[in-house]
């Protein structure tokens, strides 16, 4: 096929803004700094061309410009945002399970009164970096036990809140943290975030961590790190 855009055949009827590709090939769309979500399902050959729009359950909060992240078991991250409902540069964070199709308010980072347009990372071992847009912190979400941790520091306190997650903040790097977590790379996704998902590689969940395939999956995704 040649190289190009072509228009979808149903157009969405609402402002889109930020796109999360799903697990499960879908992709979720937000309704330009409102509380609604739209869903893309291609059709039965794969074609998002010919794709259909439904509607998902709406977040707590209103929020434009915030840190995103699809999880490796499929549910979505968010926190932040500008123009919330929830106060200028709001801390307020939540999960979307597609599963059940319901949004789930989490804690904010212990001490944040702000999150506002962070940029964040998924880093390998699953959990999720975000970078404080003030000074100099970071923090750490684990979703496997829906608790925050200290990150490392930033080596300095710019914004960069528009550096869309390959690096968090200014002068840490996912692969930095990575170092820092001691975790090895797990199989799966691999997402940088910020609103859209990257094109990172992904390792195949049946690979076992030794195997050819996993190990060359683990390079690759290290490779990409290093050349944000």
């Amino acid at each position: 096929m040649a190289a190009g855009w072509k228009p979808l055949a149903n157009q969405p009827k609402f402002n889109a803004s930020t796109m999360l590709l799903l697990t499960d090939g879908s992709v979720m769309c937000q309704d330009s700094g409102a509380l609604a979500w739209w869903r893309l399902r291609p059709d039965a050959k794969g074609n998002y061309i010919n794709g259909t729009w439904s509607a998902l359950a709406p977040m707590h909060h209103t929020r434009l410009y915030y840190a995103s992240a699809v999880l490796g078991d499929g549910r979505v991250f968010v926190a932040g945002g500008e123009y919330s409902d929830a106060g200028s540069e709001t801390n307020t964070a939540e999960i979307y399970n597609p599963l059940n199709n319901t949004w789930t308010v989490i804690a904010s980072p212990p001490g944040w009164v702000e999150i506002g347009d962070a940029p964040c990372a998924v880093v390998p071992d699953g959990r999720i970096l975000i970078g404080q847009i003030g000074d100099k912190r970071t923090a750490i979400y684990d979703p496997a036990t829906d608790t925050w941790s200290a990150g490392p520091q930033k080596l300095d306190p710019s914004s960069s809140s528009h550096s869309h997650g390959r690096r968090c903040g200014s002068g840490l790097s996912a692969a930095s943290l990575t170092d820092h977590c001691g975790r090895s790379a797990p199989t799966g996704p691999f997402r940088s975030t910020h609103g859209d998902p990257s094109i990172a590689p992904r390792c195949a969940a049946r690979d076992a961590p030794s195997s050819p395939a996993s190990r060359r999956c683990r390079r690759s995704v290290s490779s990409s790190i290093r050349a944000a």
